[in-house]
């Protein structure tokens, strides 16, 4: 038998790319956000396309790097919960 690979729930896939547009715009853009998180331009616009996904790790490293709770990428965001940091 085949292992599966891994998937993240479509759902989630969405709700990520979302988030991760509000990080975009909450560090005024996609440059500013991939140098505080130590991840490249490319990688971000990619994701930010529908090219690529947000991996667990990478949702944590994004996280971990603004200040969001972990988990904050996974949740859709109301406008209170969008802006709170830790």
């Amino acid at each position: 038998m085949e292992a599966q690979k891994h998937q993240t729930p479509r759902p989630i896939r969405r709700i990520r790319r979302e988030n991760l547009s509000r990080l975009i715009s909450e560090f005024d853009g996609v440059k500013p956000l991939a140098t505080r998180t130590g991840t490249t331009d490319t990688h971000l616009y990619a994701i930010q396309s529908g090219a690529r996904e947000i991996g667990d790790e990478l949702a944590t490293k994004l996280e971990a790097a603004t200040g969001k709770p972990h988990g904050w990428l996974d949740l859709e965001q109301t406008p209170s919960r969008a802006k709170r940091k830790v």
